[in-house]
């Protein structure tokens, strides 16, 4: 299960710019200055592109809209055929579809682990040649290499942290931010203490049990263990036997405490978000893809802030939860390979209408588009000042194979019922890991 991204998506279309291209070089068709030779025009293309999630409904999509139109534009000759579908299901389906020779010209998909699942079976094709790979950030594009070979053309950064109702904090009594674990729990009880309830999560959906994992994780287990996903995905090392048991455990104080609401696996995500926007809730946690849905308008009137969880202790580095939000791969058996890289350099060339399009459109991203500013809303500027100075770690799962979290946050379930204690929770998750990591390392 990774992580949703909304922006990514954005980002993917205009990436997927990328195929639209169909012979760039060539003129319309028509007939030369004598009028009595017809000149063969650029032969019609269609470009199929594939990716996670659903069409933007509150405003008009990139993926399935904007972007299409853009380059029908300046190609007049390329059609842009842009299908999103549920995250599982799309997988599957383009799993399927590239291993019988149907794959897409263009597809999104995830980082770093999550990227051997479509490069080691060659659906991916080497994208080192591009000189274009120089205008993002190396450490981003890093992660969709694989042995010195870069696959993926990225998206901007995704960011986890607690959006939070400042009007309640107010009436609460508190007066900043919480910076360590423990003031964190101060926020929690004071806002408990005033009949507020702290927070309010969608564990029904069990994806979002990570939100708020993966922040403690990037404080308490890499500081010290950067390399830990690369040592237990090689059996060196286990979450039974690393600090994961502290992070599991910290975590569940939340629900012990009460300050996660009653019954949290009775509501999904969507109920979730919308308590808070109701003032149901004061603070709820999620990531910048959630930024649409969080801001609506809701039965409160309040002004919303946006925080990063600590899970550090006093007197130690808050790091952040910021991770490469995907990327856009090129089939390895396109056939639109030069018209792909012809699309690619008028779309990243600043001030062109896609460029522009892509940088509005990704507004709630931390860019990885050197030179550019972020341009995102104010609720993201204290965090993407932290951004700047502090620590930060990608999300775990992305050090992981695909299924690992997915047993991980499924066991969660059960450790907030009682069913399963942390140890429990941990032993699944390494038997997990040592059955996938066997697939992606031989």
């Amino acid at each position: 299960m990774q992580v949703k991204q909304k922006g990514v998506l954005a980002m993917l279309a205009l990436l997927l710019a990328i195929t639209l291209a169909g012979c760039s070089g060539n003129k319309p068709s028509g007939k030369d200055v004598s009028g009595t030779k017809e000149v063969d025009g650029p032969k019609p293309i269609t470009i199929t592109m594939l990716g996670p999630g659903n069409a933007s409904t509150d405003r008009k999509d990139f993926n399935t809209e904007i972007f299409p139109e853009l380059v029908k534009e300046k190609f007049p000759h390329v059609t842009v055929v842009s299908e999103l579908l549920p995250q599982d299901q799309f997988i599957t389906t383009l799993k399927a579809r590239m291993s019988t020779g149907e794959g897409p010209d263009i597809f999104f998909y995830w980082p770093k682990m999550q990227s051997l699942e479509v490069i080691k079976p060659g659906f991916a094709k080497d994208l080192s040649e591009l000189a274009l790979l120089d205008k993002f950030n190396p450490s981003v594009v890093d992660a969709f290499a694989v042995g010195g070979a870069k696959y993926a053309i990225p998206s901007g950064v995704n960011i986890l942290g607690v959006y939070y109702n400042k009007d309640l904090f107010r009436q609460a009594g508190i007066e900043e931010t919480p910076q360590d674990w423990a003031a964190f729990l101060e926020a929690c009880r004071k806002l408990q203490e005033a009949g507020i309830q702290p927070i309010v999560s969608g564990d029904k959906d069990a994806y979002v049990i990570q939100f708020g994992l993966y922040q403690l994780a990037a404080s308490m287990v890499y500081p010290t263990i950067p390399d830990l996903d690369e040592q237990m995905v090689a059996g060196e090392a286990s979450f039974a036997d690393s600090p994961w048991v502290d992070v599991l455990t910290r975590y569940k104080e939340l629900y012990d405490a009460g300050y996660v609401q009653k019954n949290s696996l009775g509501a999904g995500n969507t109920q979730a978000q919308q308590m808070f926007i109701d003032g149901k809730a004061a603070m709820t946690i999620d990531g910048n893809w959630a930024n649409a849905n969080v801001m609506q308008q809701g039965a409160a009137d309040f002004e919303r802030g946006f925080f990063p969880l600590p899970g550090n202790d006093a007197g130690q580095p808050l790091a952040l939860s910021a991770a490469p939000s995907g990327g856009t791969f090129v089939n390895a058996k396109t056939e639109n390979y030069d018209t792909i890289v012809s699309i690619l350099e008028y779309m990243y060339e600043e001030g062109s209408p896609l460029f522009e399009a892509w940088v509005s459109y990704n507004d709630g991203q931390i860019p990885t588009y050197n030179g550019l500013a972020f341009n995102g809303s104010e609720l993201y500027q204290n965090f993407y000042s932290l951004f700047q100075t502090n620590p930060s770690y990608a999300f775990s799962n992305q050090g992981w194979p695909a299924g690992v979290v997915d047993e991980l946050v499924a066991k969660y379930q059960e450790l907030i019922t009682g069913a399963a204690t942390v140890e429990d929770v941990l032993q699944a998750a390494d038997l997990k890991m040592a059955e996938l990591s066997k697939k992606v390392t031989n």
